[in-house]
């Protein structure tokens, strides 16, 4: 009998033994399966990482790669500059024309604020209960023109003319410059 008991002994420990194996290979088999997918998931990031590396231009980097929804194309774009509203209008209402030069074209710019410096030297002259009703609305207008010429500024990234784009009217400015030329050699004949 101590035979038969002896082998139903082992035979439980020898079941208990292959379910501790299998319990064993199952959690091997599960760590291999997520050291496999931390992996994988590594490997996708670091050729992620590749695609969307930031370009260097010059001393500075200001192009920036921008992952497209079409997989691996890749869209290279600048950073616009940028001015702010409100450094642009308060600008422009508290010294007129003279805001303008912060966003406004040159070409149109230096010549208010010029005109504005000559103005405002004439005007100091006169007394303030004059000067007040016209600065009343002439400041908040600049205010208004100040902020137009941020807005242009934003959009293109530039400065540019207020009316009109600055493609057009340097197109417009090389015509009459042709026209101009023409006729001195029409006139020297």
């Amino acid at each position: 009998m101590a035979s038969l008991e002896e082998q139903e002994i082992r035979a439980r420990l020898a079941a208990m033994d292959a379910d501790v194996k299998i319990e064993a290979a199952t959690k091997l088999a599960l760590k291999e399966k997520a050291r496999a997918n931390v992996l994988a998931r590594r490997e996708k990031q670091r050729a992620d990482n590749q695609s969307l590396r930031v370009i260097p231009h010059s001393e500075r980097q200001d192009q920036l790669v921008v992952k497209t929804n079409k997989g691996s194309q890749l869209e290279v774009s600048k950073p616009k500059k940028q001015r702010n509203w409100i450094i642009g209008g308060g600008l422009s209402l508290f010294t007129g024309p003279v805001g303008w030069l912060y966003a406004g074209a040159w070409k149109e710019a230096v010549p208010a604020a010029a005109g504005w410096v000559v103005i405002s030297a004439i005007l100091a002259k006169l007394p303030q209960f004059l000067i007040a009703p016209v600065l009343s609305v002439a400041l908040p207008v600049s205010a208004i023109i100040g902020m137009l010429y941020v807005a242009k500024f934003n959009k293109h990234g530039r400065r540019g003319p207020l009316f009109g784009e600055p493609e057009k009217i340097q197109e417009k400015v090389s015509f009459f410059k042709k026209l101009l030329g023409s006729s001195k050699n029409g006139d020297d004949e």
